[in-house]
């Protein structure tokens, strides 16, 4: 792959038209290679990608960032934080409305993933969940909550109805 081939948005766009595995394998690709790219050349590509991809139909974008958070999930942890980090400041270059698409988008496509896929996004994309709780840390502080032992009810003792009785 070339630099031109991760620089060029229309290949980006372009990606919408393959499968999932197909295009999940191409984003992994490009990811990887702009690992290797200076960071604010890194950023500058993604913000303008970024602006692009965020004018797209809701199905074409649903379709490009859940392949781009499979993408980062298959990447080593370095080189998915050193990327999804790039692309945190990159959305901080758009305007709040495309930002907050992003936000919501990647919020209620994460709810979609397992357990542990959750867990490593929330790792990665800490400003996206604001520190929410993911399904599996909701489901393991219910198990923990049925698990431990529930108190006695306190009995009062009875008193007597008249307020100078002797009890």
């Amino acid at each position: 792959m070339t630099t031109h081939d991760i620089t060029t948005e229309e290949t980006w766009v372009q990606l919408a038209d393959l499968n999932g595995d197909e295009r999940e394998a191409r984003m992994l690709e490009r990811y990887q290679g702009m690992v290797a790219l200076p960071e604010e050349e890194r950023i500058s590509l993604m913000a303008s990608n970024a602006e692009i991809v965020y004018g797209l139909s809701d199905e074409v974008l649903k379709n490009l960032t859940v392949s781009r958070l499979q993408a980062w999930l298959l990447m080593e942890q370095e080189a998915a934080q050193l990327i999804a980090t790039s692309y945190d400041t990159a959305m901080k270059k758009l305007s709040s409305s495309k930002a907050m698409r992003r936000v919501a988008l990647v919020q209620t496509l994460a709810k979609e993933f397992p357990h542990e896929d959750q867990e490593r996004l929330v790792t990665l994309m800490p400003t996206v969940f604001g520190g929410m709780p993911t399904a599996a840390a909701k489901a393991t502080q219910a198990a923990q909550a049925q698990s431990m032992p529930q108190p006695e009810p306190v009995k009062k003792a009875r008193k007597g109805w008249w307020p100078f009785s002797r009890n």
